[in-house]
């Protein structure tokens, strides 16, 4: 992969990026044993520095990483369209929901001004916004926060007169400057339907939290993985050792039958010591004396 990478290098540096990294975390998770390798048809075997292979296989899924950055778009940052529209329609529900009570108010008070409100009944409206980014005056210190987001509701509204006919027209319409907590709510609302819904979170994204995830396991499994044992001898005495230092006569006797290479007397000694046995190290030690 060079200069030379066609047009759908981004593609398949997301490709390889993905295929390694979820083998690097297939093999830690299901706990393979890596001590072979198949390669055109050869099969391979590790015999030394085994549990250095996991710092192989991170070390190179940190090479697919950088060659994914390396074929990002430009605007990779930016989520989109999609984001944005979800976000619009997730503000102006919630706050058509939230402000009903003053939208009504609204759409009541512009109705009293031309028309004569006895024998009306069901009277409602219903209110359709639009959001917009204007600098509305603030006071206090909302004046330090960034661009607001201003809604223009549309609010058509219904009513039945008195002689039972219905009526209707477009009505007036309002700018609701909304909270805080709303606007946070929609941008996390929208947010989460726009890694489901919107492509831009698992195209550029995702690849790279997925990545990195399986880079520190690399790392980690590497960092505990088991170490080959260096083989040493035993430091834990034979039974028959234990036996013949816990015992001076069982010494002196020993002694004897050494010099006179006498395994049937070794045996009298000591049960199941036999000098003339290649595989019995004997070491002949007096035990401590007891005082008294």
């Amino acid at each position: 992969m060079g200069s030379d990478f066609d047009e759908g290098s981004f593609k398949k540096a997301r490709s390889f990026l993905m295929v390694f990294s979820t083998m690097l975390l297939a093999l830690w998770y299901f706990k393979a044993e890596m001590n072979t390798l198949s390669l055109l048809g050869n099969s391979i075997k590790f015999t030394a520095n085994t549990h250095n292979l996991w710092l192989v296989l991170a070390v190179a899924n940190i090479y697919f990483f950088c060659r994914y950055i390396q074929h990002l778009p430009e605007d990779w940052r930016k989520p989109g369209k999609d984001f944005e529209d979800l976000f619009n329609q997730t503000l102006c529900r919630v706050a058509r929901f939230y402000y009903s009570r003053e939208l009504h108010r609204i759409a009541w008070k512009d109705f009293m001004k031309g028309h004569d409100i006895s024998g009306i009944t069901g009277f409602k409206t219903r209110a359709t916004g639009s959001p917009y980014r204007d600098k509305p005056k603030r006071d206090g210190w909302r004046m330090l926060l960034p661009r607001g987001v201003i809604i223009e509701f549309s609010l058509p509204i219904e009513w039945t007169s008195e002689s039972g006919s219905k009526a209707g027209r477009n009505g007036t319409r309002a700018l609701i400057d909304p909270s805080l907590i709303l606007v946070a709510y929609s941008r996390g609302v929208s947010f989460i339907k726009g890694v489901i819904l919107a492509p831009w979170f698992t195209e550029h994204l995702f690849p790279m939290l997925y990545a990195a995830c399986a880079i520190v396991v690399g790392f980690w499994s590497w960092q505990t993985a088991d170490v080959p044992p260096v083989d040493a001898p035993s430091s834990v005495a034979h039974p028959v050792q234990a036996s013949i230092q816990a015992n001076p006569r069982a010494i002196r006797c020993m002694s004897e039958s050494i010099q006179a290479k006498h395994s049937v007397l070794s045996v009298a000694c000591v049960p199941g010591a036999d000098v003339a046995s290649p595989a019995l190290p004997l070491v002949l030690k007096a035990a401590p004396s007891k005082s008294g």
